[in-house]
């Protein structure tokens, strides 16, 4: 290899599946069933965000932290429904860039904020395969993104030094944690774009999957 990538690591919501405005729409309307109002930009705030955190959030927009779990479990539900009955759709170029990773030999995880359980069935849901890729969810670990905790873990588990690790990431609690961890970061964005203080923590931008499998396809 051309550089030494001994893995290759996934965000799940965003990055390989198209479900984070899924996840937007549901925690506004989980919000407005409590009687509160959430807009768009503040359910892009809780992407793969920590719970505790999370929690301090409501507690600075509705005066009242403990809302959060209810908040949180109507959501899940919502969003069982929805892919439950309309499916989630792959992120372009989802099925090729898995695909290669299974071609080219390289440990390949998927990192996400989501049970495994439920990571699982929504790759299902999308058409994707399952062979051979490792799921680590933040229930393993004591603290959520942005805290590094995940990514360390799953660098851990991998048997990888982070700094031969590339992690494909689309939010900027994902990309935090990440980089945290002291892994490079090649950032995808869904609804955020790599502005501000978030350029300086990616190594790489490309527009969609297909772009990353090209980029690995030069690396190897």
């Amino acid at each position: 290899m051309k550089h030494e990538i001994n893995a290759v690591m996934f965000d799940l919501d965003g990055t390989l599946l198209d479900s984070e405005k899924i996840y937007s729409r549901c925690w506004m309307q989980a919000a407005k069933s409590y009687g509160y109002v959430m807009t768009r930009e503040m359910s892009l705030e809780l992407r793969s965000l920590d719970a505790q955190l999370a929690g301090q959030l409501f507690g600075s927009w509705y005066g009242r932290e403990e809302i959060y779990p209810q908040v949180r479990q109507k959501r899940r539900e919502l969003v069982s429904e929805v892919i439950q009955k309309d499916g989630v759709l792959p992120k372009t170029g989802a099925k090729e860039i898995l695909d290669f990773m299974s071609e080219s030999g390289i440990k390949t995880y998927i990192v996400t904020a989501t049970a495994r359980e439920s990571a699982y069935n929504n790759l299902q849901s999308a058409g994707l395969k399952t062979d051979g890729i490792n799921v680590i969810s933040v229930t393993d670990v004591a603290r959520g993104k942005p805290y590094p905790d995940v990514y360390e873990y799953a660098c851990r588990q991998a048997e990888v030094e982070p700094q031969n690790v590339i992690v494909v990431e689309d939010s900027p609690n994902g990309i935090k944690s990440a980089f945290g961890a002291g892994c490079r970061v090649i950032m995808v964005p869904d609804l955020t774009e790599p502005e501000g203080a978030l350029e300086d923590l990616i190594f790489k931008c490309k527009r969609d999957l297909n772009e990353v499998r090209e980029y690995l396809q030069y690396l190897c």
